[in-house]
Parts: structure tokens; sequence; C-alpha cells
């Protein structure tokens, strides 16, 4: 993943240059478990043993891989899975569009005249909203990877972001490409 912000950029050159010198005890993978699962927060001492070892930065990132990958398969379970219905086919008309998903509605909303300029506003029904954990980020993308919106909702199960892509959503779907919710 590039970053734009240089401060991540300088933050990732530390973390890929830092060695594991055997001072730092490893925390278990259940006490991670733990924490993102709603149970005791980690300690400063546990956030500090993340910060200043790469092994324990690793558990962590595969149990909340783990998580994410077990929330995102329950909610497809609990929602009949979580993909875009688009029953017609879209044009590049520039007015609000509506789209309901599994488990979500995405609405599309045009910011200017210019075929790329729209707004993306992805509300989570309110079964689904409750269920998202505080750490999780959520990524609206297509099963070829091109990520349509991502980021933390807010308290209401909204997440609102820009379009950044040159093409225009409503000429991604006219094309039949269909994006789906994870938890990443």
């Amino acid at each position: 993943m590039t970053s734009r912000d240089p401060m991540d950029a300088l933050l990732a050159d530390l973390f890929n240059g830092q060695r594991e010198d055997g001072d730092i005890d490893p925390i278990p993978e259940h006490r991670f478990e733990e924490a993102l699962s709603g149970g005791p927060e980690l300690t400063q001492a546990e956030k500090a043993a993340l910060w200043l070892s790469p092994r324990n930065r690793q558990t962590f990132l595969a149990v909340r891989a783990r998580l994410s990958q077990g929330l995102t398969q329950a909610w497809h379970d609990r929602a009949g899975g979580l993909t875009l219905r688009v029953k017609a086919a879209a044009t590049d008309v520039r007015e609000p569009l509506r789209l309901q998903g599994d488990g979500f509605l995405l609405r599309l909303l045009p910011r200017s005249h210019a075929a790329d300029a729209w707004t993306l506003v992805l509300t989570l029904d309110d079964g689904l909203a409750p269920a998202v954990p505080s750490w999780a980020i959520l990524r609206l993308a297509e099963p070829e990877g091109f990520v349509w919106l991502e980021g933390k909702p807010d308290a209401t199960g909204a997440l609102v972001g820009d379009w950044t892509a040159a093409e225009s959503p409503i000429a991604r779907l006219t094309r039949g490409l269909r994006p789906a919710i994870a938890i990443v």
C-alpha cells in the first residue's frame, strides 16, 4: 500500500528497518483477540511492546486479518452476501442514484457536471451497523480489487467519500463491475 502522507511513509520506513532484538516479550494471539473483540484493552506495556516488536506487530496484524475475515463471512451469511445489486442498466446521466446491496445502501451523488465528480455515501442496514467493531475499516471493492470506498463508518453506520477514479462509477456499473463490502 502506498501512502500519500509523508509521516506514514517515514513510520513505514522505520518499521521496515526495525529488527527483533529479543528484549520484548511476545504477546499471545489470544490477548490480541480479546482486545479486538471488545475485551480488556491492551495495557500501556502491551502497546509499547506492539510498537517495539516486529514479531508482536506481525501477530497483531494476523489476528486482525483473521477476525476481519470472520466478520466479513458472518456478514455474508447474515445478509446473504454483501454485493451491490443493479436492477437496470446504468447510464451516464448526472443525477443521484440509489443502489441497494445486501446489507447496505450506496448512494452516488454528482458533485458537478464533470463525469468523474461523485460523492459516495454507503449506509449499513440497521442490523449490520452495530456489528462493526471500532477498529474495523470497511472496503467497498470490486472482485478484481478496484476500491470504490474505504474507511471507518460513523456511529450511524455511514461511510462517505469522493470518487477518485477517472472512469465514472456509472461507467463501471454499465460494464458489469459490482463492488462488495469487506472488513479489512
